[in-house]
């Protein structure tokens, strides 16, 4: 594309109403006109919007309707204002329940669904905040980005397991504030149209990513027998779990599918089917998290006077005496032998790599049961580290097939104003 501000921007005009900036050619194939920057007047942020449905809309804000036009009107965003609440209000209680669900001693799914509900609640809010006429406009870029900062967390956290620690995910952290930081300069000084596609994209692949990452989840717990342990009387639980975190993956892509093509046509009312689709999407995570029985209760988190919760306690304070008892034997034989503390340095490194595991390892829970890794163990240890052959492979595999999908994806919603005529729905 080639950028260009039309001089009419910076003339003084008497009663303004809209102040336009041209993103690009006018693109005279498309049906609705190609994306320009609109200014309307009270809002301080632009919209992009095809260039012929702005006359549409500028018509609304010039002339006084009829009263049962208003009527109408107010019937509609009625009904949009109770749908929201509502929905606010049960994602709120579905973030109740993950705060009251998660353990307070290590990195779990009711965690990581608390932190993915936290930022997909940032996509109305930013809605809510930034310009009230339709169209995409850079606070709603605001609210991609917590959204797909919460995705990244949950596919970090399955391949590469907790950040930071000793041998597995050292600079995940480091990795995922660069990519804050380019996106925010992005949001800051991109023009509307390249923004939009760049967003869709990124956004388009986390979700991708997500549903890609459950369904070789699934399939690397079943091949490697992982799932045993999910069996039950009833028949296979294991295969239970794997298809619920998949199929909330699959809802929430379909789900969002609306809210694009919203922007991309400036056809408000589609993003009430992504807002619906929020709460049911969430409960299936929940019920996912919930299906490892070895994992915390539902809903009941650790007291901190239950055996659980004093056994943990106790380990820790172990690990500490521990580690100050060799501090002070290495003080002791450096003054009789200087060589000997040079030799158990060595072997306190080692000691120190092993106690820094807070939790015990998969092998250790149970001897009565098989040794496996839970859905749990995987969030903690991360895939590319527990398959040290083939987990590597895979996730360039996913990130590869996925990025493809979600390019072919942005393009066929970005360009959905040039086969798509919303002249005649819009303006009429």
């Amino acid at each position: 594309w080639s950028f260009q501000t039309t001089s009419s921007f910076f003339r003084p005009t008497p009663k303004p109403r809209i102040l336009k900036i041209q993103d690009g050619n006018k693109m005279a194939g498309c049906k609705s006109g190609w994306y320009e920057s609109v200014f309307y007047k009270g809002d301080s942020f632009a919209v992009a919007q095809p260039s012929k449905l702005i006359t549409c809309y500028q018509s609304t804000t010039t002339t006084t309707p009829s009263p049962s036009e208003e009527y109408a009107t107010m019937r509609v965003k009625e009904s949009a204002t109770l749908v929201q609440i509502t929905m606010f209000a049960g994602l709120l209680f579905l973030l109740f329940v993950m705060f009251r669900s998660y353990s307070r001693f290590k990195t779990d799914w009711y965690r990581l669904i608390g932190v993915y509900l936290i930022g997909t609640i940032g996509v109305p809010v930013s809605i809510l905040l930034g310009p009230q006429h339709p169209g995409f406009n850079r606070i709603v870029g605001f609210g991609i980005l917590v959204h797909n900062l919460a995705e990244v967390f949950i596919i970090g956290h399955v391949w590469f397991g907790n950040v930071n620690k000793r041998g597995h995910n050292r600079y995940g952290g480091i990795y995922t504030l660069l990519y804050v930081w380019v996106i925010l300069t992005l949001i800051a000084f991109l023009p509307h149209a390249p923004l939009f596609l760049i967003l869709m994209i990124q956004g388009a692949g986390c979700d991708w990513m997500l549903v890609a990452t459950f369904v070789h989840l699934g399939r690397w717990m079943n091949k490697t027998g992982n799932a045993e342990h999910f069996k039950s009387d009833g028949g296979c639980m294991g295969c239970v779990h794997a298809n619920l975190g998949l199929a909330a993956a699959i809802m929430h892509i379909v789900s969002i599918q609306p809210l694009f093509f919203s922007f991309a046509t400036t056809l408000q009312g589609l993003t009430l089917f992504t807002v619906i689709a929020l709460f049911p999407t969430f409960l299936v995570y929940i019920w996912f998290a919930a299906v490892d029985k070895l994992e915390s209760p539902f809903i009941i988190q650790p007291n901190p006077s239950s055996r659980a919760a004093m056994d943990c306690d106790r380990n820790q304070l172990l690990v500490r005496i521990l580690r100050k008892e060799n501090e002070i034997e290495l003080k002791q034989r450096s003054v009789v032998n200087p060589q000997e503390e040079k030799d158990d340095g060595a072997a306190a490194d080692q000691t120190q790599i092993v106690n820094n595991d807070e939790y015990p390892k998969p092998s250790d829970r149970d001897g009565d049961r098989k040794k496996s890794y839970t859905y749990g163990d995987v969030v903690v240890y991360g895939l590319v580290n527990i398959d040290k052959t083939n987990g590597m492979k895979w996730f360039k595999i996913l990130v590869g097939v996925t990025f493809s999908v979600s390019v072919a994806n942005s393009l066929l919603v970005f360009f959905s104003p040039c086969y798509i005529n919303m002249v005649p729905v819009v303006c009429d």
